[in-house]
Order: structure tokens, then sequence, then C-alpha cells
């Protein structure tokens, strides 16, 4: 009786076991093939972005995909960038406005402070004052959470 039951316990833990390796191999195989993806993506971006001459074309390429704001010590988040001119920056969860000249971007907070961010087409990399004038940040591409 107790082989039996012994049998019947590893029979119903065995199932769950596997299970749970099949769930860990998927989820190392979807890293792998995102940043497949993701490399991909940011390539042709780049290309998109070495093509753009007006302004309209480098706002599609900017609203893309989301941005990191790296503020040094005061600390790493992200914002995101629309075509229409607004963007939203996830850290402080305020609204904004911004506009480019270039790869010259301009963000104004709804308290009218503001950021200036200087896009490299060639890389999609930034630098740039915060809202404060004063502490530089510097960003990229964000696209897997």
């Amino acid at each position: 009786m107790k082989t039996l039951l012994f049998l019947v316990v590893v029979l119903a833990v065995c199932p769950g076991f596997i299970q749970a390796q099949s769930v860990a191999e998927l989820q190392k195989e979807l890293k792998v093939r995102r940043k497949v993806v993701d490399d991909w993506f940011k390539t042709e971006l780049v290309r998109i972005a070495q093509r753009s001459r007006t302004d309209e074309e480098r706002k599609k390429v900017l609203a893309a995909c989301d941005w990191e704001w790296d503020a040094g010590e005061a600390g790493i988040t992200w914002i995101t960038l629309k075509e229409d001119g607004s963007g939203i920056h996830h850290y402080q969860g305020a609204a904004f406005a911004w506009t480019c000249d270039g790869w010259d971007v301009k963000i104004v907070s709804p308290k009218g402070a503001t950021a200036s961010l200087k896009f490299d087409p060639s890389t999609l990399k930034y630098t740039g004052k915060d809202f404060d004038g004063k502490t530089t940040i510097r960003g990229g591409m964000k696209l897997t959470p």
C-alpha cells in the first residue's frame, strides 16, 4: 500500500516538474528571440533615422519606441514620445509636450520646466539637460520590459 501511495505521489509531482521545466525553457527561448527582434528593430530604426529629412519623419522615428532617461544619481526611468507632440515621463507620471528641430528635442513639462535632448541619428542615443537645466541626462531606445 505504501508503495502504491509513493507511486501516486511521484506521478502527481512529475507532470508539474516537467511543466515547470518546459516553462523555464520557453522563457529562455523568448529572451533569446526577443533580443534578436530588438537588435533587428534597432538596426532598421537607425537606418530610417539616417534617411529622415523632415521633422515629421524624425517625429515618427522618435515615437517608434520608448526612451531610457538616465539622470545619473537621480536614477533611470523612461519616457514615451508620441507623434502628436505629447508624451509622458514615467517616473514623474506627468504628461509633457515636445517638439523637434532636426535631432534637437525640447520637452516642456506642465509647470513650464524644459529639458533638452540632442539625438545622434547614427546610434539613436541622446544626451541633454534635465528639467533643472543642470543635470546631464543620457539615454537610448528602451525596447524590452
